[in-house]
């Protein structure tokens, strides 16, 4: 017949098993914030125009912290209070490497304003206050007035601002820089000056691939002919019928 388990050994070895649970909780803890994940290096992924060393210095974080008793939060938030910056993420590489991967504002226009021009990204954030533009190749948009003095990181705030960005947006990479200024004082009747000072009616900013793509055509279909006339203005206010007026 076969004894039965007296309770005193049951006792045991559930005392061994949870002393078992908690040397290993103990040891698996000590390992985590051991040297071992000690940061030792910082990656930055995706930074163009700013350095990576200037990441790395938002990010204030000391080599020698440990990896995971970092704030990535915290570390989110240093990175992206630069103006160039507009999303942030980390992640960890072990046993000792923190990634930072960002995305960066890109300069799309130009915004006149009564302190100087503001070089603003797609969605109208300020990216640099500029007392000149002698040497930029971005347009302008003229047209509106600016509510307050934008600093950087902040949303520019102005009237028909979104119709200017969305202009701008539609341009192609070809013809973007043969573009000086774009007038959006009247939504319905939209002025585009190109850098050779041809004045372009645009009317109002619908069909615009159609619309530049006729542009694009009008300038080239000029540069080939060679013929030297002047033009006044182009008329793009039905693209699939532009109309070109030359000057007297």
């Amino acid at each position: 017949m076969t004894k039965p388990v007296r309770s005193h050994n049951r006792k045991g070895l559930a005392i061994q098993a949870v002393l078992f649970v908690l040397m290993s909780t103990a040891g698996l803890y000590g390992f985590i914030h051991s040297g071992f994940f000690a940061l030792t290096h910082i990656e930055v992924v995706g930074a163009e125009q700013l350095k990576p060393n200037e990441v790395r210095k938002l990010a204030a974080l000391p080599i020698g912290s440990n990896l995971w008793r970092i704030d990535e939060i915290q570390v989110i938030k240093n990175v992206k209070a630069h103006p160039k910056i507009s999303l942030v993420q980390v992640a960890r590489q072990l046993p000792g490497t923190l990634v930072i991967s960002i995305r960066e504002r890109k300069a799309s226009c130009l915004i006149p304003t009564d302190r100087g021009f503001v070089e603003v990204d797609s969605t109208g954030v300020a990216l640099r206050i500029l007392d000149q533009i002698s040497g930029s190749r971005l347009p302008i948009i003229t047209g509106i007035t600016v509510k307050q003095h934008p600093l950087p990181g902040e949303r520019v705030v102005a009237a028909n601002l979104e119709i200017g960005l969305r202009m701008v947006g539609y341009l192609p990479q070809t013809l973007i820089q043969s573009i000086a200024e774009l007038d959006v004082s009247n939504e319905e009747s939209i002025i585009l000056f190109t850098t050779g000072g041809i004045r372009v009616k645009m009317g109002a900013s619908q069909l615009l691939p159609e619309k530049y793509q006729a542009l694009k055509d009008v300038l080239s279909f000029k540069d080939q002919a060679g013929s030297g006339r002047a033009i006044d203005y182009i008329d793009l206010t039905f693209p699939e019928r532009p109309a070109v007026k030359y000057a007297k």
